[in-house]
């Protein structure tokens, strides 16, 4: 996390240029999130009044390298915190809803996979790279209103997860046996 900040977007925080605007970004990734040839899509939201394109990073989960669009939305984010204990959590209110995301976010929760989110800030001089990227989230939990849709987002717990899929039997590792 700690390279996650980019030198660019360190000197906007503490010196900004004016005119120079960090816009944040969402990318929800889901197995069921398809175009209508069934190709696996990305939901890809702008805090941005009219979207843009941008390059992705190098290492980006999807279209890595590539410059893809974002559609212009409104969202407040705060930031994932740094818990004493468990894992940092984060929340994402998307304002109004549009028609494209709507149906993605229901087919996200009825299904079992989780919803995998990658969260960007590019800087409004460059679009070419992001000058924040934080991977790794996925959607915890949801509630919606008529306004607004509020998403939990936590971090992979990498630690607890097991370490392979093996069973220990005895048939198999006969040194279990007495």
């Amino acid at each position: 996390m700690t390279d996650a900040y980019s030198d660019e977007l360190r000197e906007y925080m503490f010196s900004a240029t004016p005119g120079l605007v960090c816009i944040d970004t969402i990318e929800f990734r889901h197995p069921a999130f398809t175009d209508a040839d069934g190709n696996p899509v990305a939901i890809r939201v702008a805090n941005d009044p009219t979207g843009f394109s941008a390059t992705l990073e190098d290492g980006a989960p999807m279209n890595a390298g590539e410059t893809v669009a974002f559609e212009r939305g409104r969202f407040d984010l705060v930031t994932p915190d740094s818990p004493d204990q468990g894992l940092p959590k984060a929340t994402l209110q998307i304002a109004n809803v549009t028609q494209e995301l709507s149906p993605y976010l229901d087919l996200g929760v009825s299904t079992g996979a989780p919803v995998d989110v990658t969260l960007r800030s590019y800087l409004s001089d460059d679009f070419t790279k992001p000058a924040m990227v934080i991977d790794g989230l996925s959607v915890t939990g949801a509630k919606s209103n008529v306004l607004r849709v509020e998403v939990d987002l936590g971090l992979d717990d990498k630690i607890n997860a097991p370490l392979h899929d093996l069973i220990y039997r005895t048939d198999v590792f006969r040194g279990l046996s007495r």
